[in-house]
């Protein structure tokens, strides 16, 4: 009944493991200190402990191929307001299970709507949006769900990214919109930009999305998955992502 447990006052990466590698650990570090910025959360943890604890993590396991969840949490007493600042850490790893369909269906999700603050960005153990999204899901045979900002605009999927192709240019929902600054969404945007694709961070309604030409999801497990159908709408497969 800790902290982590009531109040979800943690942080977590999820680091894929691929041939008994890490990876993407840099930007993972990075994401992870700024979040822990962001919440106030006191770390001395350098880039090589971090590795180094993934590592031993994996090492210690003996899977190739997995999922590592790096989890940091405040240590402290207190109900609401902690008595302190300083925090733990502690890993789990999992066999990675490989999704048989990398064409997906979305459904829309309205029951709720997710606000646009910096605490929006971050990958934090506050995620009852995506649980309700991801039983939306199930209950409606969706893969997934399509979750919508505060001001009724496009945000993200439950654990992924959300990236829309119309006439060769890709769009994005900002950070600014409510989503989180996923891990693979930074690589695929970086890819893009040096392959001199035309890629906007911006507002993306629901409506410009079910105008798109094709669609497609990211994070840091899956990599980039392509969206078929959101409801009854068709979208075809694009080449275009990194």
């Amino acid at each position: 009944m800790n902290r982590a447990f009531v109040y979800g006052d943690l942080l977590f990466e999820s680091i894929k493991v691929s041939g008994g590698m890490p990876q993407f650990l840099t930007l993972h570090y990075n994401r992870l200190m700024q979040s822990a910025q962001i919440l106030k959360f006191e770390t001395d943890l350098s880039i090589e402990t971090f590795e180094q604890i993934v590592n031993d993590t994996i090492t210690q396991s003996s899977l190739k191929e997995a999922r590592v969840r790096f989890v940091m949490h405040r240590n402290a007493e207190g109900f609401y307001t902690p008595s302190n600042n300083q925090t733990l850490i502690f890993t789990e790893i999992f066999p990675l299970v490989f999704a048989s369909n990398n064409i997906l269906t979305l459904g829309v999700y309205t029951d709720n709507y997710k606000p646009c603050t910096e605490l929006s960005s971050i990958k934090s153990g506050n995620a009852l949006l995506c649980v309700m999204a991801g039983i939306f899901a199930n209950e409606n045979g969706f893969d997934d769900s399509l979750i919508l900002n505060e001001h009724g605009c496009v945000c993200e999927a439950t654990s992924s990214n959300i990236f829309m192709v119309k006439n060769e240019k890709v769009y994005t929902p900002a950070l600014t919109e409510g989503c989180v600054a996923g891990v693979m969404r930074h690589h695929i945007l970086e890819q893009l930009r040096n392959a001199d694709y035309e890629v906007q961070e911006t507002v993306v309604t629901l409506e410009q999305l079910l105008d798109a030409d094709a669609i497609f999801l990211t994070n840091a497990i899956r990599g980039v998955m392509h969206v078929g159908f959101i409801g009854n709408k068709e979208f075809k497969i694009s080449a275009i992502h990194a």
